[in-house]
């Protein structure tokens, strides 16, 4: 009995770990934000081994003023604050300085830079775009901030990562991880009964 409800902890401190994606029903991709203490490259990493309803995850693609705004309306928690001082999105300058790629190759036509940046602050190699969440009152969107890939050295402040699921990068993984682990559980704790009978 005590492994049984040893898998229901396991099983559900998973599950509640992190808000489950919203839903953006004008471009029909899904979108979810991890928060903690992350390199830039950190972040990409687990956004690329993340699967939802089978779509394939990466740092969010942010490639319309529509969609900016929708992240900065949808993503708050009820007090208007995001869920991270500062958040990474999916795009990074690292192999030309100044030019602009998304980790999707998607094109990079559309910014939201806040006034004066991307700046390679303090002399710093800035490489990597975080949206920095209304800070001061500077804005009433989720503007950007170039910055390095461990900014929590920099700036002393927390960085999350926000993911897009699409079906641009649809993965061969019919249902999250977590479903077939409980699946297999499942499964599991019926054979054991039907042993014990």
């Amino acid at each position: 009995m005590k492994k049984i409800a040893l898998f229901f902890v396991v099983f559900f401190k998973a599950q509640w770990a992190w808000a489950m994606p919203y839903f953006n029903t004008s471009n029909g991709h899904y979108y979810e934000v991890f928060r903690g203490g992350y390199t830039w490259e950190e972040a990409n990493a687990e956004a690329n081994a993340r699967t939802y309803k089978g779509l394939q995850g990466h740092l969010a693609t942010i490639t319309s003023a529509e969609e900016n705004q929708w992240i900065f309306d949808n993503l708050q928690n009820d007090d208007g604050v995001f869920l991270a001082d500062g958040t990474f999105i999916g795009a990074t300058d690292k192999d030309v300085d100044g030019t602009w790629e998304w980790v999707t190759g998607e094109a990079f036509s559309y910014s939201d830079w806040l006034p004066g940046e991307p700046n390679n602050w303090n002399g710093l190699e800035e490489d990597y775009i975080m949206i920095w969440w209304n800070q001061e009152g500077q804005t009433s969107s989720p503007s950007w901030n170039d910055t390095t890939n461990n900014p929590i050295l920099d700036v002393n402040f927390e960085m999350g990562y926000l993911i897009e699921y699409d079906a641009g990068t649809a993965s061969n993984v019919p249902l999250p991880a977590a479903a077939w682990f409980f699946i297999s559980g499942l499964a599991l704790l019926g054979v054991r009964k039907n042993r014990a009978i």
